[in-house]
């Protein structure tokens, strides 16, 4: 009765290890989302500085093809104290370029949120800091 209890035993903690050791399951890796958006954020002049500044937003898709007629709207702030916030929405240029006219009163770290949405495509979110001069 004894040597019974023994090779049950013996049988769960193998069956334990089997499953403990035994292949791993594989992990889940981030895969690119389709129609994902690049966004980038330039200004002119470049660097930034204190004053008139034109931000220019580059959207194009997951296959690098410029992304045209969406809704781009810019936000800023600075990081180190609250100076109000800079809103407006970026003109269509052409070629998935877009433009906004804005004025920075003072020069520091600002932190720029872009939002960009066009029927059809995930929304486009990128945030960038930049100092202003």
């Amino acid at each position: 009765m004894k040597r019974i209890g023994v090779v049950m035993s013996v049988l769960i903690f193998a069956g334990w290890l089997l499953v403990a050791c035994g292949v791993p399951t594989a992990t889940p890796t981030a895969a690119p989302i389709a129609n994902e958006l690049a966004i980038e954020l330039t200004t002119d002049p470049d660097p930034p500085k204190a004053g008139d500044l034109e931000i220019i937003v580059t959207v194009k898709d997951s296959t690098g093809k410029p992304v045209e007629g969406a809704e781009v709207r810019v936000s800023a702030n600075m990081t180190a104290m609250d100076m109000g916030r800079m809103t407006g929405k970026a003109t269509d240029q052409g070629g998935g370029r877009y433009a906004l006219k804005a004025q920075l009163a003072h020069g520091g770290e600002w932190k720029f949120t872009v939002q960009v949405d066009k029927p059809g495509l995930p929304q486009g979110i990128k945030e960038e800091k930049l100092d202003v001069k």
